[in-house]
């Protein structure tokens, strides 16, 4: 499909975007799920189409409870009655929960104090209203079970992907900023998605018959211009760790439009707004950038650059309403120009991006360097980037000069020089000047006087800086891979879907392992880690089963991309791995942390999340009231026993009157806390 844009005599011919296949959103879902068990979901969230899935027939057959999913649709029945939502204390929580925070950590007791405050008629009515059937809650404890999506009410994923849609459509701000929030720092965080912003809720529904769970997650992005809704259930599984990464993982493969701003070429003027893929604007870009390409290694390599420039940069006229000009001033975009090798070409490298120590690469480029790279600080003083630096340009340089010649009538003088030779400043007419004012090609050059006039010899074309785009296609046409050619120019940084290129050194310990950047101020971690580990396991009477990895992070974006926690955590354990971040490295953390590592080789997956913590804490000697009561009451044995059964401890603990101290002794193996 094609469509033309006239503006007086001009007439521009686009290619209308393609969206993403549902063959590719297919092909993402179903390698996500992997061997898992369950259904995938992708609407479009403006029409209700479905864009792609996994097991779709499945997902309009089996139904389960929704869990904590059902919870946005609980809030918004509360507002839809003009009510106040509350802000009420929650288990595990220090100060008390707003609607947002109570969404993002899903906290049950708010939520059942949410349906005492609801009309049984209303909430039946909003349920309709987000494509749920209602069933009878005629006592307070099955009002209470369907506020938190254990009740009666069972939805397939088809049915449930649709009552996000329209949640996404029609959802009052406190439900969104729930959503957001729970996918930001909540129980669905693992769907987080680098240059994305999701609004998603995650869900452990209990099955039928009691004997395990349902894993969900329902959500859509961006989370305030929906675009996309996705809903993954898993047959047996926890929401946040099991199907919030997939999510994560599907939300990669589908990204939003970038919205470009056409600039007519042949006069002044702003042209139209089209929104291309991802992908189609790379393709898009590589027509404008180096279309003549004729390696197809040169051009994946400015794929990728061209790419990670996008993700880097993605809204840069956002005050203006668009994400990118088509111009130079962004990257220069060539709609009419795309040829079917461009896209097979984007494709082989879709998306991939440049990291560098788990971050997203600046991704500068140019024409033709000239023979000679430039530091980035020495064009731009303050972006001093490690991977940006100056060095001789050998493939470049084997093409031969590349010389050009100006002539200008007024005398001109150079000022300074940066350190690799370029102008930085020249004097004309008394004045100071930027060299790149007067237009030339580069500022790597020479000036000559010749009868009066100023001759400005030079070689090069652009700013010197990041991947040159000559020795780059000699390269290419050299048989150069394209992960070489992008090593190259930007060295140390790493191709990669989500967050690479860490430069990770092992310290190690008998049965622990440090991973860092900085060996040299780490030294004393291995054996902070390994005194750690040996106290929780004496504190516990458990072993850990694997050898343990302290993973530390250089900085709060290198932690936050790589976990997908927000950078106010300053650890976490997933398995066996410690994740934590530099500047929080302490005996007193990793003691906790090695507590978590030990729990969980003997905790049942129903076990709650605010008890796995808090018993985390208590055992480490940190405050937790409420479990220290619980041992007063119910014996130390029990804590363990509650934890590996998966069985909810009581809301407050009741006094043994025979004998408070009853079932006191430790677990096998362990000594008292000291």
């Amino acid at each position: 499909m094609r469509c033309s844009v006239s503006n007086a005599s001009l007439i521009l011919v686009v290619a209308a975007p393609l969206a993403l296949t549902a063959a590719t959103l297919d092909q993402a879902a179903s390698a996500a799920m992997g061997a898992r068990q369950g259904s995938v979901v992708i609407l479009d969230a403006r029409s209700g189409r479905v864009l792609g899935g996994h097991r779709l027939e499945a997902a309009a057959r089996r139904a389960a409870k929704p869990g904590s999913t059902l919870k946005p649709i609980t809030l918004a029945a509360l507002l839809a009655s003009a009510k106040q939502p509350p802000v009420l204390p929650c288990q595990g929580h220090p100060a008390p929960l707003g609607p947002a925070e109570a969404i993002a950590y899903s906290c049950n007791s708010y939520f059942k104090e949410l349906s005492l405050r609801i009309d049984p008629a209303a909430y039946s009515k909003t349920l309709l209203k987000y494509n749920i059937n209602p069933a009878a809650a005629a006592t307070l404890d099955e009002r209470q079970a369907q506020a938190i999506g254990e009740g009666r009410e069972r939805v397939t994923p088809i049915q449930l992907a649709e009552s996000y849609r329209r949640l996404s459509q029609l959802t009052p701000a406190p439900v969104t900023d729930g959503l957001t929030a729970a996918v930001k720092y909540g129980t669905a965080r693992l769907a987080q998605t680098p240059g994305l912003e999701v609004a998603g809720k995650t869900g452990t529904a209990t099955s039928d018959d009691r004997a395990y769970t349902h894993a969900w997650f329902a959500g859509w992005a961006p989370a305030r211009n929906p675009e996309v809704v996705i809903v993954v259930f898993i047959e047996k599984g926890q929401g946040g760790p099991d199907a919030a990464p997939i999510a994560r993982r599907i939300f990669e493969a589908w990204r939003p439009p970038v919205r470009v701003r056409l600039y007519w070429k042949s006069k002044p003027g702003a042209g139209p707004t089209v929104a291309l893929s991802r992908e189609d604007y790379v393709a898009a870009v590589l027509a404008g950038e180096v279309g003549a390409f004729k390696s197809d290694e040169s051009l994946k390599a400015m794929a990728v650059a061209i790419r990670t420039y996008s993700a880097r940069f993605m809204g840069r006229h956002r005050a203006e309403g668009f994400d990118f000009c088509d111009t130079t001033h962004c990257q220069d975009l060539r709609l009419a120009a795309v040829t079917d090798r461009l896209r097979r070409l984007t494709a082989a490298t879709a998306n991939e991006l440049l990291w560098y120590e788990g971050q997203l690469a600046t991704t500068y480029y140019h024409a033709d360097c000239g023979g000679s790279l430039e530091a980035s600080h020495h064009v731009w003083q303050q972006q001093k980037v490690p991977y940006l630096l100056h060095q001789i340009d050998t493939w470049c340089q084997s093409l031969g000069p590349s010389s050009w010649k100006e002539e200008f009538a007024e005398p001109l003088r150079v000022l300074e020089r940066s350190p690799t030779g370029r102008v930085r400043w020249l004097l004309a007419a008394g004045r100071r000047i930027d060299p790149r004012q007067l237009g030339l090609r580069s500022t790597l050059f020479e000036l000559r006087e010749v009868n009066g006039r100023t001759v400005v010899e030079g070689r090069g074309y652009g700013h010197g800086v990041g991947l040159c785009q000559r020795g780059a296609a000699r390269m290419g046409e050299e048989g150069k891979p394209y992960r070489d050619i992008l090593a190259f120019y930007y060295p140390g940084a790493s191709t990669g879907v989500t967050a690479q290129g860490i430069p990770w050194q092992t310290l190690g310990a008998e049965r622990v392992e440090v991973q860092t950047i900085d060996p040299t101020r780490r030294q004393q971690v291995p054996g902070w880690a390994e005194r750690a580990l040996a106290d929780a396991e004496r504190r516990t009477g458990y072993q850990a089963q694997l050898r343990v990895r302290v993973r530390v992070y250089p900085d709060v974006a290198s932690f936050r991309d790589s976990t997908g926690e927000p950078g106010s955590v300053a650890a976490v354990t997933r398995g066996n791995t410690v994740h934590v971040q530099a500047s929080a490295v302490t005996p007193a953390l990793l003691l906790h942390e090695m507590l978590h590592v030990v729990l969980e080789t003997r905790t049942h997956p129903d076990a709650p999340l605010w008890y796995r913590e808090e018993l985390a804490a208590y055992l480490a000697g940190e405050s937790s009231p409420r479990v220290a009561r619980l041992s007063l009451y119910h014996g130390r044995r029990q804590l363990f026993a509650w934890l590996e059964q998966g069985v909810t401890p009581p809301q407050s603990a009741r006094a043994n009157t025979q004998n408070p101290t009853a079932g006191a002794s430790p677990a096998p193996g362990s000594s008292p806390l000291p």
